[in-house]
């Protein structure tokens, strides 16, 4: 059974996504350019201890992966998330942040439509 996410976690993700502290990337959780938006929700929910991480041979460290399930400490319902985000919409948002290149404030607007305001549903 899939775990649906809190609204304090999306409202948490959604404010991020938003601040514009977080550059943004596609392809990967985290490269050199920034992060995707299952990226920054790695770096807000995941421990800092607990995050699989590369370091790249100019020292800098990276968080590994392509998807919130590929680091080991995601809380569930982060695992669970892109694949929640589909039935809804028939979207991933690994999708819309990587190929269709949305922005975070549109992924932000659409987070709070489906699990906060529930419109998608």
């Amino acid at each position: 059974m899939k775990v649906n996410p809190t609204v304090e976690n999306i409202q948490k993700w959604c404010y991020a996504l938003r601040s514009g502290e977080f550059r943004k990337t596609k392809n990967k959780l985290q490269d050199e350019n920034g992060y995707c938006c299952l990226g920054v929700a790695c770096v807000l929910f995941i421990p800092k201890r607990k995050l699989k991480t590369t370091v790249t041979v100019n020292g800098l460290s990276y968080i590994v992966g392509y998807a919130a399930e590929d680091q080991t400490h995601s809380p569930q319902w982060l695992k669970d998330v892109n694949s929640l985000f589909f039935q809804i919409t028939n979207e991933h948002l690994s999708v819309l942040n990587d190929s269709k290149e949305f922005t975070f404030d549109e992924i932000a607007d659409l987070l709070e439509a489906v699990f906060i305001h529930k419109v998608l549903d």
